[in-house]
């Protein structure tokens, strides 16, 4: 397993770096060994040369690497942190993540005493420096904070994901995905925009190949918020891309649970046929209230519902390539099981044998 390496995408991230680096510097790793890795993805600032002089600044307690990735993309830019990793682990930590000082220490044993784990995400807790809207709480998953679940272990199926902010993964994972001919079905976040989805996709495909996703409490960060993502504005954005986002990790999910996804008109009449019901009009009067201008969280998750509603619409065109491609891809990862023997984890040898899930 050897030790961790810290992958930070960076998109003009000059501003944010110095004190995510100055957490990292204060890692006590103890006989850990690390490393870091900065990845300046198309940015216009000078990221790049903030990143090497903090460092030397802070003492330079591991090794730093900082590396140009062209194309735009959260999922590029960790393609190419990832071909620079040295170690078995890899955390990625986005530009406003600040750690515990003993994340890394604490992330390693926990992977460490369960080989199993193909994925571990921990407890991340949101700073700013403006007081927290009173509909944070409310809605902190959606910023990548509060607890994931509601003990630590392994999440539950219905889950299946953890937060990419202070995510540690097993590098060997991302070998086991191009040996089975992976290919992302979702456009990940570039600069400003905000779609995003690559975390749970690749915890969801990690859960396909048999590994545990799991989460721990004792794993805990900060996660730096300006003022401008806590408008409720900015909140609603951020909801739609995730509905984006969902419409097609639901089809991960289903091949997980071996349900198989439905065509896309018969799915269409499952989301209209919601709205005929008492639920539905309750989720309709609140989104309601929400384009009347209410700060209304209710209205909030209709409006959510409605956008992944609106991506189905507009997915008729893709959606059975999609659902082809997913069943292909489950097929494959299921051979792949079979393939690596009896001594992979039970969790792979129940999936090779078919059986649905609960």
């Amino acid at each position: 397993m050897s030790g961790i390496s810290v992958i930070i995408c960076c998109y003009n991230s000059a501003g944010r770096l110095p004190a995510t680096l100055r957490h990292l510097a204060a890692q006590a790793c103890g006989a850990v060994p690390w490393e870091v890795v900065v990845v300046d993805n198309n940015s216009s600032d000078d990221t790049a040369e903030v990143a090497r002089q903090q460092w030397q600044q802070l003492g330079a307690p591991a090794p730093l690497t900082v590396v140009p990735e062209p194309r735009p993309g959260l999922s590029m830019a960790r393609d190419k942190g990832l071909a620079h990793a040295r170690h078995g682990l890899v955390l990625f930590c986005d530009d406003d993540n600040w750690l515990e000082a003993d994340y890394l220490r604490e992330a390693h044993e926990l992977m460490r005493q369960d080989p199993a784990i193909g994925v571990l995400g921990g407890l991340n807790t949101a700073v700013a420096d403006v007081p927290l809207p009173a509909w944070f709480e409310q809605v902190s998953y959606a910023y990548a904070c509060g607890p994931q679940a509601d003990q630590d272990g392994e999440v539950s199926p219905q889950r299946l994901y953890v937060a990419g902010a202070g995510m540690v993964v097993r590098r060997h994972l991302f070998a086991e995905l191009a040996q089975v001919g992976f290919e992302s079905q979702l456009l990940d976040r570039k600069g400003e925009e905000l779609s995003s989805g690559g975390d749970s996709e690749l915890c969801l495909l990690a859960a396909l190949l048999g590994h545990k996703v799991a989460y721990s409490s004792r794993l805990r960060l900060q996660h730096y918020m300006p003022a401008g993502r806590l408008q409720w504005s900015y909140l609603r954005r951020l909801m739609q891309g995730h509905a984006h986002s969902s419409y097609r990790l639901e089809f991960y999910k289903r091949a997980y649970h071996h349900a198989p996804e439905p065509r896309w008109a018969t799915k269409l009449g499952h989301l209209l046929g919601r709205y005929a019901t008492r639920e539905g009009l309750f989720e309709l009067y609140h989104y309601a209230r929400l384009r009347l201008g209410h700060h209304d969280v209710y209205g909030l998750h209709s409006e959510f519902k409605l956008a992944f509603l609106n991506t189905h619409l507009h997915a008729v065109a893709e959606h059975d390539s999609i659902r082809r491609k997913v069943g292909a891809l489950q097929q494959k990862v299921a051979a792949w099981v079979r393939a690596a023997g009896p001594e992979t984890a039970s969790g792979r040898a129940e999936y090779a044998s078919g059986n649905s899930r609960s």
